[in-house]
């Protein structure tokens, strides 16, 4: 993640404690159409493109007394690395990939994405 393109949003992400487990194993694509990779390093889940190998996303957790949350995300912002520019957009793509990792229902997430 580059030093001075950044980006900074606020989310809300609530997670079980079995569900912030599932996600702390963190993800391993396994094929050419999946592009992202993730892992936890103990502060923040870290996202990074699967071709590219950038780190997109850091999504840092807190733990709460029902679980855990994600509130904030620092998001890589070096044109060269990551086109993207919406915030909206990446805070819902955020959204996507945690409930995606967790087989929860993205669809609706899918179609704010796309209505942004």
């Amino acid at each position: 993640m580059p030093c001075r393109s950044k980006a900074y949003l606020d989310v809300e992400i609530e997670l079980s404690d079995e569900e912030f487990e599932k996600l702390a194993w963190g993800h391993i694509p396994q094929e050419m159409e999946d592009h992202w990779f993730m892992y936890f390093d103990g502060a923040s889940f870290n996202f990074y493109r699967s071709w590219t190998g950038f780190c997109i996303y850091k999504a840092y957790v807190e733990r709460t007394e029902d679980g855990f949350l994600i509130q904030k995300v620092t998001v890589n912002r070096k044109e060269d690395q990551y086109a993207e520019t919406s915030d909206r957009r990446d805070e819902l793509l955020v959204e996507i990939l945690i409930s995606q990792a967790l087989g929860r229902d993205a669809s609706i997430l899918w179609e704010q994405f796309f209505e942004v």
